[in-house]
Protein backbone atom coordinates (compact mmCIF):
# COMPACT_ATOMS: atom_id res chain seq x y z
CA UNK A 1 0.00 0.00 0.00
CA UNK A 2 1.33 3.37 -0.92
CA UNK A 3 1.75 5.46 2.16
CA UNK A 4 -0.29 8.60 2.03
CA UNK A 5 1.67 11.80 2.44
CA UNK A 6 -0.06 14.22 4.71
CA UNK A 7 1.03 17.70 5.56
CA UNK A 8 0.43 19.87 8.54
CA UNK A 9 -0.85 23.33 8.02
CA UNK A 10 -1.10 25.91 10.76
CA UNK A 11 -2.25 29.28 9.51
CA UNK A 12 -1.05 32.09 11.77
CA UNK A 13 -3.19 35.22 11.39
CA UNK A 14 -1.32 38.51 11.12
CA UNK A 15 -4.19 40.61 9.77
CA UNK A 16 -7.86 41.36 10.27
CA UNK A 17 -8.63 37.68 10.26
CA UNK A 18 -7.33 37.46 13.85
CA UNK A 19 -9.88 36.74 16.49
CA UNK A 20 -10.76 33.35 17.95
CA UNK A 21 -8.65 30.81 19.79
CA UNK A 22 -8.08 27.38 18.27
CA UNK A 23 -7.29 24.39 20.43
CA UNK A 24 -3.78 24.38 21.87
CA UNK A 25 -1.69 22.83 19.11
CA UNK A 26 1.00 21.63 21.45
CA UNK A 27 -1.40 19.58 23.58
CA UNK A 28 -4.41 18.73 21.42
CA UNK A 29 -3.07 17.64 18.07
CA UNK A 30 -5.67 16.17 15.69
CA UNK A 31 -4.94 14.17 12.58
CA UNK A 32 -6.99 15.57 9.73
CA UNK A 33 -7.34 15.02 6.02
CA UNK A 34 -5.08 13.60 3.37
CA UNK A 35 -3.49 14.92 0.23
CA UNK A 36 -4.56 12.32 -2.33
CA UNK A 37 -1.21 10.54 -2.50
CA UNK A 38 0.37 13.79 -3.67
CA UNK A 39 3.75 12.71 -2.21
CA UNK A 40 4.75 16.22 -1.28
CA UNK A 41 8.45 17.09 -1.52
CA UNK A 42 8.34 20.81 -0.77
CA UNK A 43 5.91 23.61 0.07
CA UNK A 44 6.64 27.33 -0.28
CA UNK A 45 4.31 30.15 0.77
CA UNK A 46 4.01 33.70 -0.53
CA UNK A 47 1.88 36.51 0.83
CA UNK A 48 -1.39 34.87 -0.23
CA UNK A 49 -0.50 31.89 -2.43
CA UNK A 50 1.00 28.45 -1.88
CA UNK A 51 3.32 26.44 -4.13
CA UNK A 52 3.50 22.65 -3.80
CA UNK A 53 6.08 20.35 -5.36
CA UNK A 54 5.51 16.60 -5.36
CA UNK A 55 8.09 13.82 -5.55
CA UNK A 56 7.33 13.29 -9.23
CA UNK A 57 8.55 16.80 -10.05
CA UNK A 58 5.13 18.37 -10.64
CA UNK A 59 4.59 21.91 -9.30
CA UNK A 60 1.11 22.99 -8.20
CA UNK A 61 -0.27 26.29 -6.92
CA UNK A 62 -3.37 27.63 -5.19
CA UNK A 63 -4.63 30.84 -3.64
CA UNK A 64 -4.18 34.45 -4.77
CA UNK A 65 -3.49 34.91 -8.49
CA UNK A 66 -4.07 38.59 -9.25
CA UNK A 67 -0.45 39.08 -10.29
CA UNK A 68 -0.26 35.83 -12.23
CA UNK A 69 1.87 34.16 -9.56
CA UNK A 70 0.22 30.79 -10.22
CA UNK A 71 1.19 30.88 -13.89
CA UNK A 72 -2.31 30.07 -15.10
CA UNK A 73 -2.48 32.82 -17.79
CA UNK A 74 -5.41 34.33 -15.83
CA UNK A 75 -5.65 37.30 -13.46
CA UNK A 76 -7.89 38.56 -10.68
CA UNK A 77 -8.89 35.04 -9.73
CA UNK A 78 -8.30 33.01 -6.60
CA UNK A 79 -7.57 29.35 -7.20
CA UNK A 80 -9.36 27.05 -4.73
CA UNK A 81 -8.14 23.69 -6.00
CA UNK A 82 -4.39 23.34 -6.72
CA UNK A 83 -3.58 23.69 -10.40
CA UNK A 84 -0.60 22.21 -12.23
CA UNK A 85 2.01 24.82 -13.09
CA UNK A 86 4.98 22.88 -14.52
CA UNK A 87 6.55 19.42 -14.71
CA UNK A 88 10.18 18.28 -14.42
CA UNK A 89 10.62 20.59 -11.44
CA UNK A 90 13.38 20.40 -8.83
CA UNK A 91 12.30 23.19 -6.46
CA UNK A 92 9.78 26.01 -5.99
CA UNK A 93 10.14 29.41 -4.32
CA UNK A 94 7.21 31.72 -3.50
CA UNK A 95 7.86 35.44 -3.30
CA UNK A 96 5.20 37.72 -1.88
CA UNK A 97 3.30 37.99 -5.19
CA UNK A 98 5.49 36.04 -7.59
CA UNK A 99 6.82 32.52 -8.02
CA UNK A 100 10.13 31.01 -9.09
CA UNK A 101 10.40 27.45 -10.39
CA UNK A 102 13.70 25.58 -10.69
CA UNK A 103 13.58 22.78 -13.25
CA UNK A 104 15.60 19.58 -13.33
CA UNK A 105 17.82 21.01 -16.08
CA UNK A 106 18.77 23.83 -13.63
CA UNK A 107 16.88 26.49 -15.59
CA UNK A 108 14.95 28.99 -13.45
CA UNK A 109 11.47 30.13 -14.50
CA UNK A 110 9.38 33.00 -13.13
CA UNK A 111 5.77 34.20 -13.10
CA UNK A 112 3.86 36.95 -11.31
CA UNK A 113 4.63 40.45 -10.04
CA UNK A 114 7.59 42.23 -11.60
CA UNK A 115 6.75 45.83 -10.72
CA UNK A 116 10.07 46.38 -8.96
CA UNK A 117 12.18 44.28 -11.29
CA UNK A 118 12.28 41.28 -8.95
CA UNK A 119 11.96 38.84 -11.87
CA UNK A 120 14.92 40.37 -13.67
CA UNK A 121 12.77 41.28 -16.67
CA UNK A 122 13.37 44.88 -17.68
CA UNK A 123 9.84 45.79 -18.79
CA UNK A 124 8.59 45.47 -15.15
CA UNK A 125 5.25 44.07 -16.32
CA UNK A 126 3.30 41.26 -14.67
CA UNK A 127 4.03 37.81 -16.05
CA UNK A 128 1.02 35.47 -16.27
CA UNK A 129 2.77 32.24 -17.20
CA UNK A 130 6.28 30.96 -16.40
CA UNK A 131 9.14 32.22 -18.54
CA UNK A 132 12.80 31.27 -18.28
CA UNK A 133 14.99 33.89 -16.62
CA UNK A 134 18.30 32.09 -16.02
CA UNK A 135 20.24 28.86 -16.66
CA UNK A 136 22.71 26.90 -14.48
CA UNK A 137 20.91 27.79 -11.23
CA UNK A 138 21.58 26.08 -7.91
CA UNK A 139 19.01 27.86 -5.71
CA UNK A 140 16.87 31.01 -5.44
CA UNK A 141 15.69 33.27 -2.62
CA UNK A 142 12.65 35.55 -2.66
CA UNK A 143 11.17 38.50 -0.78
CA UNK A 144 8.50 41.11 -1.42
CA UNK A 145 10.58 43.21 -3.79
CA UNK A 146 13.86 41.52 -4.74
CA UNK A 147 15.30 38.15 -5.75
CA UNK A 148 18.68 36.54 -5.15
CA UNK A 149 19.98 33.61 -7.21
CA UNK A 150 22.97 31.35 -6.60
CA UNK A 151 24.29 29.71 -9.76
CA UNK A 152 25.94 26.30 -9.97
CA UNK A 153 29.36 27.97 -9.93
CA UNK A 154 28.60 29.63 -6.55
CA UNK A 155 28.15 33.16 -7.91
CA UNK A 156 25.40 35.35 -6.42
CA UNK A 157 23.11 37.37 -8.70
CA UNK A 158 20.41 39.86 -7.62
CA UNK A 159 17.61 41.97 -9.10
CA UNK A 160 14.81 44.16 -7.77
CA UNK A 161 14.21 47.05 -5.38
CA UNK A 162 17.16 48.60 -3.50
CA UNK A 163 19.66 45.97 -4.67
CA UNK A 164 21.75 48.45 -6.68
CA UNK A 165 22.20 50.72 -3.70
CA UNK A 166 22.66 48.14 -0.99
CA UNK A 167 24.87 45.65 -2.81
CA UNK A 168 27.12 48.39 -4.13
CA UNK A 169 26.75 47.19 -7.72
CA UNK A 170 25.43 50.22 -9.55
CA UNK A 171 24.41 53.86 -9.49
CA UNK A 172 20.68 53.09 -9.55
CA UNK A 173 18.83 52.10 -6.40
CA UNK A 174 16.61 49.55 -8.16
CA UNK A 175 17.68 47.05 -10.80
CA UNK A 176 15.44 45.25 -13.29
CA UNK A 177 18.02 42.75 -14.50
CA UNK A 178 20.21 40.29 -12.64
CA UNK A 179 23.69 41.50 -11.77
CA UNK A 180 26.53 39.51 -10.19
CA UNK A 181 27.44 40.41 -6.60
CA UNK A 182 30.09 37.98 -5.36
CA UNK A 183 31.60 34.47 -5.60
CA UNK A 184 31.59 31.38 -3.35
CA UNK A 185 28.05 31.78 -1.99
CA UNK A 186 25.94 28.88 -0.69
CA UNK A 187 22.89 30.53 0.93
CA UNK A 188 21.11 33.90 1.05
CA UNK A 189 18.40 35.35 3.28
CA UNK A 190 16.56 38.35 1.83
CA UNK A 191 14.82 40.74 4.22
CA UNK A 192 12.72 43.79 3.46
CA UNK A 193 15.69 45.99 2.49
CA UNK A 194 18.69 43.99 3.68
CA UNK A 195 20.36 40.67 2.95
CA UNK A 196 22.48 38.09 4.72
CA UNK A 197 24.93 36.08 2.61
CA UNK A 198 26.43 32.78 3.75
CA UNK A 199 29.62 31.87 1.90
CA UNK A 200 31.05 28.40 1.25
CA UNK A 201 33.63 28.88 4.02
CA UNK A 202 30.70 29.34 6.48
CA UNK A 203 31.41 33.05 6.96
CA UNK A 204 28.36 35.35 7.21
CA UNK A 205 28.18 38.65 5.35
CA UNK A 206 25.45 41.32 5.58
CA UNK A 207 24.49 44.39 3.56
CA UNK A 208 21.66 46.90 3.15
CA UNK A 209 19.38 48.91 5.39
CA UNK A 210 20.20 48.78 9.10
CA UNK A 211 17.55 50.95 10.76
CA UNK A 212 16.76 48.26 13.33
CA UNK A 213 20.19 46.63 13.71
CA UNK A 214 19.31 43.76 11.38
CA UNK A 215 22.82 43.68 9.89
CA UNK A 216 24.27 42.64 13.26
CA UNK A 217 27.10 45.17 13.12
CA UNK A 218 26.57 46.71 16.57
CA UNK A 219 25.14 49.94 15.12
CA UNK A 220 22.36 51.23 12.85
CA UNK A 221 24.49 52.45 9.96
CA UNK A 222 23.42 51.30 6.49
CA UNK A 223 25.94 49.34 4.43
CA UNK A 224 26.12 49.48 0.62
CA UNK A 225 28.50 46.56 0.14
CA UNK A 226 28.56 43.15 1.90
CA UNK A 227 30.84 42.92 4.95
CA UNK A 228 31.74 39.88 7.05
CA UNK A 229 30.24 39.80 10.57
CA UNK A 230 30.60 36.19 11.74
CA UNK A 231 32.21 32.79 11.13
CA UNK A 232 31.11 29.16 11.65
CA UNK A 233 27.55 29.75 10.44
CA UNK A 234 25.38 26.84 9.24
CA UNK A 235 22.20 28.57 8.03
CA UNK A 236 20.36 31.92 8.03
CA UNK A 237 16.80 33.23 7.81
CA UNK A 238 15.31 36.70 7.44
CA UNK A 239 12.02 38.36 6.62
CA UNK A 240 11.04 41.96 7.21
CA UNK A 241 13.81 43.48 9.41
CA UNK A 242 14.72 40.56 11.65
CA UNK A 243 17.80 38.37 11.14
CA UNK A 244 18.14 34.85 12.56
CA UNK A 245 21.47 33.01 12.48
CA UNK A 246 22.07 29.28 13.07
CA UNK A 247 25.66 28.37 13.87
CA UNK A 248 27.36 25.08 13.11
CA UNK A 249 27.25 24.07 16.80
CA UNK A 250 23.42 24.39 16.86
CA UNK A 251 23.17 27.71 18.68
CA UNK A 252 20.80 30.38 17.34
CA UNK A 253 21.42 34.12 17.44
CA UNK A 254 19.03 36.96 16.60
CA UNK A 255 19.33 40.66 15.83
CA UNK A 256 17.26 43.54 14.47
CA UNK A 257 13.54 44.31 14.66
CA UNK A 258 11.77 43.01 17.77
CA UNK A 259 8.50 44.87 18.29
CA UNK A 260 6.56 41.59 18.55
CA UNK A 261 9.20 39.52 20.33
CA UNK A 262 10.53 37.84 17.20
CA UNK A 263 14.10 37.97 18.56
CA UNK A 264 13.11 35.87 21.62
CA UNK A 265 15.24 37.91 24.01
CA UNK A 266 12.68 38.47 26.79
CA UNK A 267 11.62 41.99 25.78
CA UNK A 268 10.41 44.05 22.83
CA UNK A 269 13.57 46.09 22.25
CA UNK A 270 15.43 46.10 18.95
CA UNK A 271 19.10 45.06 19.17
CA UNK A 272 22.10 45.66 16.90
CA UNK A 273 24.41 42.82 18.00
CA UNK A 274 23.42 39.14 17.54
CA UNK A 275 22.26 37.60 20.82
CA UNK A 276 22.24 33.86 21.55
CA UNK A 277 18.69 32.62 22.17
CA UNK A 278 18.62 28.81 21.84
CA UNK A 279 20.86 25.74 21.51
CA UNK A 280 20.60 22.29 19.88
CA UNK A 281 18.72 23.69 16.88
CA UNK A 282 18.54 22.00 13.48
CA UNK A 283 16.71 24.62 11.36
CA UNK A 284 15.42 28.21 11.64
CA UNK A 285 12.49 29.94 9.91
CA UNK A 286 11.12 33.49 9.84
CA UNK A 287 8.02 35.29 8.60
CA UNK A 288 7.12 38.97 8.78
CA UNK A 289 6.79 39.07 12.58
CA UNK A 290 7.40 35.49 13.70
CA UNK A 291 10.44 33.27 14.28
CA UNK A 292 10.35 29.47 14.49
CA UNK A 293 13.15 27.11 15.51
CA UNK A 294 13.22 23.35 14.95
CA UNK A 295 15.38 21.63 17.52
CA UNK A 296 17.36 18.45 16.95
CA UNK A 297 14.89 16.53 19.15
CA UNK A 298 12.02 17.39 16.74
CA UNK A 299 10.35 20.03 18.92
CA UNK A 300 9.23 23.24 17.21
CA UNK A 301 9.48 26.57 19.04
CA UNK A 302 7.92 29.95 18.24
CA UNK A 303 8.48 33.56 19.25
CA UNK A 304 6.95 36.80 17.99
CA UNK A 305 3.42 37.73 16.99
CA UNK A 306 0.84 35.25 18.29
CA UNK A 307 -2.25 37.14 17.05
CA UNK A 308 -4.34 35.81 19.97
CA UNK A 309 -3.99 32.22 18.77
CA UNK A 310 -3.15 29.80 21.56
CA UNK A 311 0.19 28.64 20.15
CA UNK A 312 1.73 27.61 23.44
CA UNK A 313 1.05 31.01 25.05
CA UNK A 314 -1.85 33.35 25.80
CA UNK A 315 0.30 36.40 25.04
CA UNK A 316 -0.15 38.28 21.76
CA UNK A 317 3.59 38.94 21.59
CA UNK A 318 5.74 35.99 22.66
CA UNK A 319 9.04 37.41 23.90
CA UNK A 320 10.61 34.08 24.87
CA UNK A 321 10.22 31.14 22.50
CA UNK A 322 7.57 28.58 23.49
CA UNK A 323 7.12 25.03 22.29
CA UNK A 324 4.40 24.59 19.69
CA UNK A 325 4.67 20.98 18.59
CA UNK A 326 6.63 17.73 18.90
CA UNK A 327 7.96 15.37 16.21
CA UNK A 328 8.28 18.01 13.50
CA UNK A 329 10.19 17.32 10.28
CA UNK A 330 10.09 20.66 8.47
CA UNK A 331 8.32 24.02 8.24
CA UNK A 332 7.30 26.34 5.42
CA UNK A 333 6.52 29.84 6.61
CA UNK A 334 4.85 32.65 4.71
CA UNK A 335 3.59 36.17 5.22
CA UNK A 336 0.36 35.11 6.92
CA UNK A 337 0.80 31.37 7.18
CA UNK A 338 2.87 28.48 8.47
CA UNK A 339 2.94 24.97 7.06
CA UNK A 340 4.41 22.29 9.30
CA UNK A 341 5.30 18.81 8.11
CA UNK A 342 5.53 16.32 10.96
CA UNK A 343 7.41 13.06 11.03
CA UNK A 344 4.10 11.14 11.15
CA UNK A 345 2.66 13.37 8.36
CA UNK A 346 -0.37 14.50 10.41
CA UNK A 347 -1.98 17.83 9.54
CA UNK A 348 -3.55 20.99 11.08
CA UNK A 349 -5.16 23.97 9.41
CA UNK A 350 -6.22 27.33 10.84
CA UNK A 351 -6.25 30.91 9.59
CA UNK A 352 -7.13 33.19 6.70
CA UNK A 353 -8.81 31.83 3.58
CA UNK A 354 -9.64 35.17 1.95
CA UNK A 355 -7.73 34.18 -1.16
CA UNK A 356 -8.70 30.49 -1.16
CA UNK A 357 -5.20 29.50 -0.05
CA UNK A 358 -6.66 26.78 2.17
CA UNK A 359 -8.59 25.30 -0.73
CA UNK A 360 -11.95 25.75 1.00
CA UNK A 361 -14.82 27.48 -0.81
CA UNK A 362 -17.07 30.22 0.56
CA UNK A 363 -15.30 30.74 3.88
CA UNK A 364 -13.02 33.70 4.48
CA UNK A 365 -11.63 32.69 7.85
CA UNK A 366 -10.86 29.25 9.25
CA UNK A 367 -11.10 30.16 12.92
CA UNK A 368 -10.46 26.75 14.45
CA UNK A 369 -8.60 23.58 13.57
CA UNK A 370 -10.35 22.26 10.47
CA UNK A 371 -9.80 19.29 8.13
CA UNK A 372 -7.78 20.24 5.08
CA UNK A 373 -7.80 18.19 1.89
CA UNK A 374 -6.23 19.17 -1.39
CA UNK A 375 -8.25 18.36 -4.50
CA UNK A 376 -5.98 17.77 -7.46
Amino acid sequence: MIKKNIIIIVYLMLSIACGKHPDNIANKEKKIGDVNNLKIKRISIGAKHVLILNENGVAYGLGHNYYGQLGSKTIDKNIVNPIKIMTNVKNVYAGDFYSLILKNDNSLWATGDNGLGQLGIENKEKIYQPIKIMDDVESAYTSDSSTAIIKKDGTLWVSGAFVGEYYGIGKNRDLSKFVKVMNDVKEVAVGEMHSMILKTDNSLWTTGNNDFGQLGTGNKIDINKPIEIMKNVKSISSKHNTSIILKIDGTVLSTGYNKHGELSIGNLENITTPNEIMSDVEKVYTSKYTTMMLKKDGTLWLSGYNCDWDLGSEESNIINAVKVMDSVKDVAIGWHSIIITKKDNSMWCVGSNYDSQLGIKNKDVIDKLTPFKLKI
